[in-house]
């Protein structure tokens, strides 16, 4: 192995067995059809791998690059491999991207290199912005493919400097197991598709909303199992404001519920931005013919943000890591993490990710999904954050033939991702060593069914998504009329949206 210490061979053997016996892991999936499975006799080896359907073909050493941009520097686990000034610990995720990429190279004949970019601005401009434009507009291309945030990429392809992935023979409209479906159907605006989420990379699990609670201080203040609470559909927003007023006690006697004190919550204000979305909120969403419409305001998203504001309003309740500027001499995050950790909150809002950060707490904790509006909506939907979350792009204006040499690579590497990186990730890194119980991995199978992103709120329209923010602090009844004062310039960038999207 190139990239990762040789002691890592064995580690492959290893999880190659947890591998070949892990449940899949679907995101609103249609069951494969048999011919994807093939199964010999019961005295012969099943074969459950994915395959590419691409042609048998050798590029003799080419070399495929992919700009990965990253908001910090360091990044222990590189979506592609890293770029190699750094030497890798040899942990589940490294292996297994070693492996996904090994695989690929040794069928393809191609060498599968990351570039990586540190870039601050992942809003939809920046130094990731400028390379794809650069290279675009020179004919100039040092990369073949680029990862970057969700903002980055939706900015990217309204500027067309991103190909439509629906018109490459090869990546079959997106339409294998290996790329996420519900995903695609949001991000699908006129028939085209800039970007793809899927089993290529792992940041967008990191990056799906999720709680987590303690199960010790549930048991302590009786509060009913909420396990089952999921099951049966009563998870609501309702119930969570039930929930909310549990624990409240100003240890400092400063008057003020802060990260030292205790709460039933630890947050932060991009919740407003999940829950709205797991209420079945959408700022664009889709017409009887698929066209983008502007939706963030109707009588139902009105209660919907009513109910978000009592829980997030109410301080005596909830710490906010925005709010704790003062306190922080690394970050205002790992204050609400140590808040969790240390048994001072009941409940962390967050994202998957959250469950590395905090796994090593010396009390047991439980992983649930973000809850519905009420016990009429019919499933639980899960955000993907689009300024931590990345999908995969390809820049525009390359030829014919470059074109489909990498739509072949990316398309094989999104289906060795399913067989190599998907069930280590998953199946190893969060199921078997972090969460502690059967049912957190029942509610990761939840969460990961319907995970995806709001098109308006990627495309940060006309300021909808930082209004949402200021919905925290804002009085009841305000979302009218903030939803009103940016109606006119969301329409104009929705209309432009489209106007591009249809070149």
């Amino acid at each position: 192995m190139k990239r990762i210490i040789s002691l890592a061979l064995t580690l492959v053997l290893v999880l190659g067995i947890f591998s070949a016996c892990s449940p899949r892991v679907e995101e609103s999936i249609a069951p494969e059809s048999k011919d994807e499975v093939s199964v010999e006799t019961s005295e012969e080896i099943v074969d459950t791998r994915y395959k590419a359907n691409v042609p048998d073909v050798d590029y003799e050493g080419e070399d495929i690059v992919i700009l990965a941009s990253y908001g910090t520097a360091g990044a222990v686990n590189p979506e592609y491999g890293g770029d190699g000034t750094t030497e890798l610990v040899a942990d589940v995720i490294n292996v297994a991207i070693d492996t996904r990429n090994s695989i690929v190279e040794e069928a393809l004949g191609v060498d599968i290199v990351e570039m990586s970019i540190i870039d601050t601005d992942r809003m939809g401009g920046g130094s990731t912005f400028a390379k794809v434009q650069g290279a675009v507009n020179s004919s100039i291309y040092d990369f073949d493919m680029c990862s970057t945030s969700l903002f980055n990429l939706a900015a990217l392809g309204k500027s067309l400097y991103l190909e439509d992935l629906m018109g490459l023979e090869y990546l079959h409209e997106l339409e294998e197991p290996w790329w996420h479906k519900y995903f695609t159907n949001e991000v699908k605006i006129m028939g085209s598709v800039y970007f793809a989420s899927g089993d290529i990379s792992y940041y967008n699990t990191n990056a799906t909303a999720a709680i987590l609670f303690n199960k010790e201080l549930f048991s302590q203040y009786d509060i009913e199992d909420p396990y089952q609470v999921v099951r049966d559909k009563k998870w609501t927003l309702d119930k969570l404001a039930t929930w909310q007023k549990t624990v409240s006690i100003d240890e400092d006697n400063n008057g003020t519920i802060n990260h030292l004190d205790k709460a039933t919550i630890s947050s932060s204000y991009d919740m407003i931005w999940a829950q709205f979305f797991s209420c079945g909120g959408r700022i664009v969403s889709k017409d009887e013919n698929n066209n983008p419409i502007l939706s963030i305001y109707s009588e139902r998203n009105d209660s919907v943000i009513e109910k978000i504001q009592d829980i997030m309003h109410n301080d005596n309740y909830i710490v906010y890591a925005d709010e704790l500027g003062a306190y922080a001499t690394t970050s205002v995050g790992a204050l609400v993490y140590d808040m969790f950790m240390s048994g001072r909150s009941m409940m962390h809002i967050g994202s998957v990710a959250t469950i590395d950060k905090i796994k090593d707490t010396p009390y047991d904790f439980g992983i649930l999904p973000y809850p519905m509006f009420d016990e009429t909506q019919e499933d639980y939907y899960s955000f993907l954050n689009p300024w931590v979350g990345n999908a995969i792009s390809i820049p525009w204006g390359m030829d014919d033939e470059t074109l489909e040499m990498i739509s072949i690579v990316m398309e094989s590497m999104g289906a060795e991702g399913k067989n190599e990186l998907t069930p280590q990730f998953y199946e190893v890194a969060l199921k078997r060593q972090n969460a502690r119980d059967d049912e957190s991995q029942e509610m990761l199978d939840i969460i990961s069914a319907t995970v995806g992103c709001d098109f308006g709120q990627l495309s940060n329209l006309a300021g909808y998504p930082s209004m949402l923010h200021q919905l925290i602090n804002s009085e009841k009844g305000s979302f009218f009329s903030k939803y009103e004062a940016l109606k006119n310039k969301a329409e104009g960038e929705l209309k432009a949206i489209i106007d591009a999207y249809s070149k």
